[in-house]
C-alpha cells in the first residue's frame, strides 16, 4: 500500500495528488492568461475612449455642431465601458438562461412563425447600464487586475505532510 493524503474529493495517491496539483496550477496559469488579455484589452479601450471623450470637449470650445460632439463623446464612452458592459451582458445572458431552466422556454407565435424568447431586451439594457457604469468602473477594474496579476505571478509553495 502506498502513501496517501487527504484531498476535497477524498484519499489520493501520491501521483493522483501530483495530477491535482499539476491541475490547479494549469488553471491558475490560463486565468492569469485572461486576466492579462482583459487588462490590456482594457486598457486600451479606456484610453481609446479618453481621447473621443477629450477630443469631444475640444470640440465644444473650438464650437463645433453639437451632432458632432455627441457622435465623438458617445463613441468615447461606449469604448470607455465596453468592456464592463460586455460583463454585464454575460451577466444577463446567464440569468436569462437560469431563469430559463427553472421556469422553461418561452416562445412567441406570430404570422412569421414561431420565435423563441431570447431576453434580448434584458441583455440590452444590461449592455447599456455596464457601458454607463464602466466609464467609472473601468479604471478600478484595471487597478484591481493588474493587482491580482503581479501577485498571482509571485511563486507559491505548498507543503505536503503525511
Amino acid at each position: 500500500m502506498g502513501a496517501e493524503t487527504s484531498w476535497a474529493d477524498g484519499d489520493l495517491c501520491l501521483e493522483c495528488y501530483g495530477d491535482k496539483i499539476v491541475d490547479i496550477h494549469n488553471e491558475c496559469v490560463d486565468d492569469n492568461k485572461k486576466r492579462k488579455k482583459r487588462l490590456i484589452i482594457s486598457c486600451i479601450t479606456y484610453i481609446l475612449g479618453l481621447i473621443c471623450i477629450f477630443t469631444g470637449v475640444y470640440a465644444i470650445s473650438i464650437g463645433d455642431s453639437i451632432t458632432e460632439i455627441a457622435v465623438i463623446m458617445g463613441i468615447g464612452v461606449i469604448l470607455c465601458g465596453v468592456y464592463t458592459g460586455l460583463t454585464w451582458h454575460k451577466a444577463a445572458v446567464e440569468e436569462h438562461e437560469d431563469y430559463e431552466r427553472k421556469h422553461g422556454v418561452t416562445y412567441t407565435i406570430d404570422e412569421n412563425g414561431i420565435h423563441r424568447d431570447n431576453g434580448i431586451i434584458l441583455k440590452i439594457i444590461f449592455f447599456i447600464i455596464g457601458v454607463c457604469l464602466g466609464l467609472i468602473w473601468t479604471p478600478i477594474r484595471i487597478i484591481i487586475d493588474a493587482v491580482n496579476y503581479k501577485k498571482d505571478k509571485k511563486p507559491y509553495r505548498i507543503a505536503v505532510i503525511f
